[in-house]
């Protein structure tokens, strides 16, 4: 007797966080294109459109909008910066029809160290696509079965963890790309490009070239596994998309890969990126995610056609630390410093394209002379220095047990979101920017393991590492948003005294400054900018410590003395100005007190530049303006009623 083949229906969402761009949803469009073409019964499996424009959408809105589906199987997928709200969603739509098979993705689920216990605190989540496999392939076994059957043996489902074990393992490099993403899905690209509009932001492509990466560092996750065998989509998969650019009016191009450059056809599609700029004017810029770390070479001819079309403005030099020992501790190999600072300078020099250094901030074996070693390679080169505090991924190598135990790691929770308090409201930058937007709801707050402590420093030294990381970098900010170089007005022109002093021999180098300023800061009587600073740090401290009754934002604090919470740039540079004779006297006695000459034309021109800081063309939208104008009264009412009581 022949069994009827029901229908389907398989809703899925991804919560994104709130950006500037509005992204074709990929993951949707890849699970749906793979079935299509692989599947047995492409015609029995509804794809429920998923929310395409989560901005002001209500966490009570996006569960109305899934249980209006009425789904048969419902999919997540779950990033660092959504895994509290999906989680929320996953559990209501089940306890509402416990029928509904609730499946979760994505590299953010915690898994692979802890198998057992996992689904005890989800008993709501159906099964699992392994956080590092190809989900196709999972949702391909699983509609099959459910078609057919109307349940689902997880055994037989391709890299699925379940309740009671795992299902099959098929070799990765037999995935084969379905196409891509764009043909067969042009109303949904039209819908997009809609939004977009409406907005007035640029539609994104993400777009995927390989899939997997060889290299075995312990802190990444990464699709498709680290550690393993590269695959590359074919160039006519690729070529199909980027052909939808000007169709489509696409203006930016996600290159989603982790080693951009690893194949010799990565420089055929960025050199065809460069052609297509030249005759339509799109895309008009180029997000890489990640660049090759094997060939120097391959690396270069690949970026050099975004470089020189204008369409990227950043050169990603991604060391993680200088020492060899820490590199040997996180499995990492970089390729030789030296002919990749040299290709930045020339790039700088031929297309003014910048170039960054990027370091992991608290490895293990990372230590005080570390830190600031990197700051004497930035300002030897000239560059901007991007360190990122190591947020442990739940299922990447570091995360195991074993691997904390031997480098004695500890860490904090943080979130990665951007909630404010209700007052902080008025200080975004546009209408847009103040739409509720759920990753930034203190409810649905996401959060990350960050190490603070392991091999090499203390607790308080990664204090002291969070407080200078930003200070330095805030040191290189420019008054006039001239910040591709050393050619622009700085604020104060910090960079430029450090330089005529090491020419004058008068300093050995940056970081002896900078390990003096720590040490004011801490130590400084009488001097208001040295006690906000010093109120920032115990803030920090008091993070780092675990003295803090909820989660703490990335990257963002309370304005000294207040509750207000902003960004740390905005934080630093409203100091700078409201506390300016505090300021200016604390970095002329941090100086001169270890020798180096403080000429009054730097003091004249801070206090000329300062003023930029005032000149806004929008005092009722420009963040900066708001920001300085409210602490600016705030003080000057904290010090008038201190007066009084004196």
């Amino acid at each position: 007797m022949e069994t009827k083949q029901r229908t389907i229906k398989l809703s899925y969402l991804n919560i994104d966080l709130k950006t500037e761009v509005v992204r074709l949803p990929v993951h949707w469009l890849g699970f749906k294109n793979y079935y299509t073409k692989y599947g047995k019964y492409p015609s029995n499996v509804e794809w429920m459109e998923p929310i395409l424009d989560l901005d002001g959408m209500t966490y009570d809105q996006i569960l109305q909008y899934y249980e209006d589906q009425d789904a048969d199987v419902y999919a997540f997928s779950c990033f660092l910066w959504n895994h509290i709200a999906v989680m929320a969603l996953a559990k209501d739509l089940k306890e509402r029809n416990p029928k509904r098979v609730i499946i979760l993705g994505g590299p953010h689920l915690n898994i692979t160290h802890n198998n057992i216990d996992w689904f005890f605190k989800h008993k709501f989540v159906d099964a699992i696509c392994d956080p590092t496999s190809y989900g196709e392939m999972f949702i391909n076994d699983m509609l099959d079965q459910l078609v057919e059957t109307d349940k689902v043996n997880w055994k037989e489902v391709s890299f699925s963890v379940y309740r009671t074990g795992r299902g099959k393992t098929p070799n990765k490099r037999e995935f084969k790309f379905p196409g891509g993403i764009i043909k067969g899905n042009e109303d949904i690209v039209h819908k997009c490009k809609e939004i977009a509009d409406t907005h007035n932001i640029a539609l994104a492509l993400p777009l995927e070239l390989t899939r997997g990466c060889p290299y075995e560092c312990v802190f990444c996750e990464w699709g498709g596994g680290t550690g393993s065998k590269v695959i590359r989509k074919p160039q006519e998969m690729v070529f199909e998309d980027l052909e939808q650019i000007p169709l489509f009016g696409i203006n930016h191009v996600q290159i989603l890969d982790a080693n951009l450059g690893i194949y010799k056809e990565d420089a055929e599609v960025t050199a065809y990126l460069e052609e297509m700029k030249k005759v339509f004017s799109l895309p008009t810029y180029v997000e890489i995610y990640g660049m090759t770390k094997s060939s120097p070479e391959k690396k270069w001819v690949t970026f050099e056609p975004l470089a020189r079309s204008g369409l990227t403005e950043r050169y990603k030099i991604s060391f993680q630390s200088l020492d060899e020992k820490v590199l040997e501790n996180i499995k990492r190999k970089n390729v030789p410093m030296e002919a990749d600072i040299e290709y930045a300078k020339y790039l700088y020099k031929t297309y003014e394209v910048r170039a960054d250094l990027e370091f992991i901030m608290g490895l293990p074996g990372h230590n005080r002379q570390m830190f600031y070693d990197e700051v004497d390679i930035q300002y030897e080169h000239g560059y901007t220095l991007e360190r990122y505090m190591w947020m442990m991924l739940p299922d990447s190598p570091a995360y195991d047990p074993e691997y904390k135990k031997k480098f004695n790691i500890d860490t904090i929770k943080l979130a990665v979101s951007k909630s404010r308090t209700l007052s902080n409201q008025t200080f975004d930058d546009y209408q847009r920017v103040q739409r509720y937007h759920i990753t930034e709801d203190p409810k649905y707050k996401s959060d990350v393991e960050i190490v603070v402590q392991a091999d090499g420093y203390t607790k308080d030294e990664y204090v002291e590492f969070m407080f200078m990381n930003h200070w330095v970098i805030q040191s290189w900010i420019k008054s006039k948003k001239e910040v591709d170089d050393r050619g622009g007005e700085y604020i104060f022109k910090l960079p430029d005294l450090i330089d005529e002093n090491i020419a004058n021999g008068k300093l050995d180098k940056p970081s002896t400054f900078f390990k003096e300023v720590y040490k004011n800061i801490m130590e400084a009587k009488d001097n208001e900018y040295a006690s906000a600073m010093r109120e920032l740090i115990r803030e920090m401290s008091d993070i780092v410590y675990g003295r803090t009754t909820e989660i703490a934002d990335f990257k963002y604090y309370k304005l000294p003395y207040t509750d207000e919470i902003v960004e740390i740039t905005y934080l630093l540079r409203t100091c700078n100005y409201v506390f300016k004779e505090g300021y200016v006297k604390f970095l002329k006695e941090t100086a001169e007190g270890i020798g180096m000459q403080v000429g009054d034309e730097y003091i004249n021109e801070y206090l000329l530049n300062i003023t930029d800081i005032e000149a806004t063309t929008s005092k009722k939208y420009d963040t900066a303006y708001r920001i300085l104008s409210y602490y600016d009264n705030f003080i000057k009412e904290r010090n008038a009623r201190s007066s009084e009581v004196s």
